[in-house]
């Protein structure tokens, strides 16, 4: 059967599809005759003379469907209204069919033709009649993927700022946790190409909507969220020693560039520091290094606020987590001298070393 067998055209079919919302959204701000309109019954409707509605549409081992009655003005108004919110998803040529003889039928009854249709409208199309296997299915794909693409992007572009990994352009949602490993993901595999500020407000975004939603989730992300940006790394001196080794050795202006840099960190200080890092950096094509010969100049420039954690089966453990067993009782799982390990500062280190299956069980008792 084709699909648009079951598709909900007008108002008939909206009130024998049992949702009125749709319907009460239209005629909420309609004339109060509106309200208290007669609805055809189905059987009322395919018992109308063609000339009597919009759309007599062929369906191959259905039959015709008689839809978008015209036989009174409050129908006339509530089905070309009803037309005009799912224009966007229907097929062209039952939308031009369709608000073609409904706007004839609008102005036969002097009540308002809404203006979305006009543009369907402008066509006269040699009868009324639409046969299924004669609509162009490609274009109709084609219309509805850009439809959903743009609801998507209202939907986005509805949505507070803090609720993007990067706010201002309004890309990378964090809205859940679907979205966040997402985000986490694309971060893991793109970060390298993306500007200094990009790759600090996206980490820092992202670490801050895993934290809400409890989420321990590896990645790359993490190295930048913990970055302090107010403060210098300790191994900023190395680092431009090291680029300095690895730049062409005939090329001053950059020697001198990296010399200068170091000699006024303090003047720029850590951010401006890492920005003017970054730009002779490219002078010379630096970037193919990055996490090879050198650290890249956010890592190279900024402290490094260290959380506690390690990295295992696939997700982040803290110090603050593994507190958690402290005073548990753990006879059952662990032997005294570990669960004594466990405690101590090498806890997470300990934790980590000890077989999956007493790793999976300690899990439980963290939670």
């Amino acid at each position: 059967m084709h699909k648009l067998a079951t598709h909900k055209f007008d108002i008939t079919d909206e009130i024998l599809g049992g949702d009125p919302s749709l319907i009460y959204s239209i005629i909420d701000s309609m004339p109060e005759s509106i309200k208290e309109a007669h609805v055809l019954s189905e059987e009322e409707q395919q018992g109308l003379d063609k000339l009597d509605v919009a759309l007599v549409l062929h369906i191959p081992g259905l039959g015709t469907l008689n839809k978008f009655a015209h036989t009174s003005p409050e129908l006339t108004q509530l089905n070309s209204n009803l037309l005009a919110i799912k224009a966007p998803t229907l097929p062209d040529e039952i939308v031009k069919t369709a608000a073609y003889f409904l706007k004839r039928a609008s102005k036969r009854w002097s009540v308002p033709f809404p203006e979305y249709l006009e543009k369907y409208a402008e066509e006269r199309p040699i009868s009324n009649h639409v046969n299924c296997d004669e609509i162009d299915s490609i274009s109709w794909a084609k219309k509805n993927r850009d439809f959903a693409l743009m609801a998507k992007q209202a939907e986005l572009a509805s949505l507070p700022e803090e609720l993007f990994a990067l706010p201002l352009d309004k890309k990378y949602p964090l809205t859940d946790k679907t979205h966040i490993k997402t985000a986490a993901s694309y971060f893991d595999n793109y970060y390298k190409d993306m500007e200094l500020a990009d790759q600090l407000t996206f980490s820092q975004n992202l670490n801050r909507a895993a934290v809400n939603n409890e989420m321990e989730l590896p990645g790359e992300y993490r190295k930048y969220a913990e970055l302090n940006l107010n403060k210098f790394g300790t191994r900023l001196e190395k680092n431009i020693e090291l680029r300095k080794e690895a730049s062409p050795k005939h090329n001053n202006k950059v020697l001198n560039s990296y010399t200068n840099l170091l000699s006024r960190k303090d003047e720029f200080g850590p951010m401006k520091t890492a920005a003017l890092m970054e730009a002779i950096d490219e002078g010379w094509n630096a970037k193919r290094y990055y996490g090879k010969g050198f650290d890249d100049p956010l890592l190279a420039t900024l402290e490094t606020v260290k959380v506690a954690s390690v990295e295992v089966d696939g997700r982040i453990v803290t110090q603050e987590q593994l507190s958690k067993l402290a005073g548990k009782e753990l006879s059952e799982i662990l032997d005294q001298n570990t669960i004594d390990d466990l405690n101590s500062k090498e806890g997470l280190a300990v934790f980590k070393s000890l077989p999956l299956p007493i790793r999976a069980a300690l899990y439980e008792e963290m939670e």
